[in-house]
């Protein structure tokens, strides 16, 4: 059963190990980049996602299948970089809205 956070408690709390801090991180820089973060943030949080890949596809807890898939997602956001405006236009039209409120 996942550990969830009660609906009562004001502030929650999570206790992640190394690997899944990494990709939680990963997963919350590839959003900002979505939804439009500064200009000038952009090339910095590319970067750092794509060094994060790179932290996945060598630690040693994950399953090779994993690995792989990060490598290959690190292949692709070094395309991204080079080509940045490829971020920005993904089929915008597809994408559904952010709820206003996260609980």
């Amino acid at each position: 059963m996942p550990n969830h956070p009660s609906k009562s408690s004001a502030t929650a709390e999570f206790v992640l190990s190394n690997v899944e801090v990494v990709l939680a991180g990963t997963l919350a820089l590839m959003t900002a980049l979505v939804q439009g973060c500064r200009e000038e943030h952009r090339r910095a949080i590319r970067h750092k996602v794509i060094a994060n890949l790179a932290e996945l596809e060598q630690h040693e807890h994950l399953s090779g299948q994993f690995r792989a898939v990060a490598f290959h997602l690190q292949q692709h956001w070094y395309r991204l970089d080079d080509e940045p405006s490829a971020i920005r236009s993904a089929e915008p039209h597809l994408w559904h809205a952010s709820p206003a409120v996260v609980q």
